[in-house]
């Protein structure tokens, strides 16, 4: 039969053992990257800023504002199209998926400026955002465009997002670098 100080030492043993089999693998998964900070993004002759803010401590959500400094020759061509002569700031929202990548969704329209300036298009932008390091990461995404009759009830979202769109979707990539802070 064992004693009292002998089933405490065993139960000591036994979490710490626990404990150091817990922690090992914990770290063995690598660090998880999170969502913030100030960043670029360019791919295509797009080039763009965006401003990433956690909605939680833990940083596996956020919501972005992404300021659209030209839009390529694509796009570009593709605004052309419905009349189109701007792109709005896009906002977003972010949700980590696995420690190195989050999916998204970015909703932005293409205007014909002016006072006011006229929406041609609501543009609605989805895809997965893949940290290659703590400063850079990857999109790979789809972009597709709806005419504003669509949205019957004038919240700036189509009514009917089951429906296929009216432009697109058209894949794309881009590079995001952070904004580094300089001496």
């Amino acid at each position: 039969m064992l004693s009292t100080k002998k089933i405490a030492a065993l139960t000591l043993a036994l979490l710490a053992g626990a404990f150091l089999v817990i922690t090992q693998t914990a770290s063995s998964r690598g660090h998880a990257y999170k969502l913030e900070g100030a960043w670029t993004s360019s791919g295509g002759g797009i080039l763009g800023n965006m401003t990433v803010a956690p909605a939680d401590p833990s940083g596996r959500r956020a919501t972005a504002k992404v300021n659209w400094v030209t839009v390529g020759p694509t796009v570009a061509w593709l605004q052309a199209q419905v009349d189109a002569d701007a792109a709005t700031d896009g906002n977003v929202v972010v949700e980590m998926i696995s420690r190195d990548s989050a999916k998204y969704t970015q909703l932005l329209y293409w205007v014909k400026t002016g006072c006011p300036d006229e929406i041609k298009m609501i543009v609605i932008d989805s895809g997965t955002f893949t940290f290659t390091g703590p400063n850079r990461a990857v999109i790979q995404n789809a972009f597709a465009g709806y005419l504003p009759s669509r949205d019957a009830n004038g919240d700036g979202l189509p009514d009917d997002l089951d429906n296929p769109p009216d432009l697109g979707p058209f894949p794309g990539s881009s590079v995001f670098t952070r904004i580094p802070m300089l001496p």
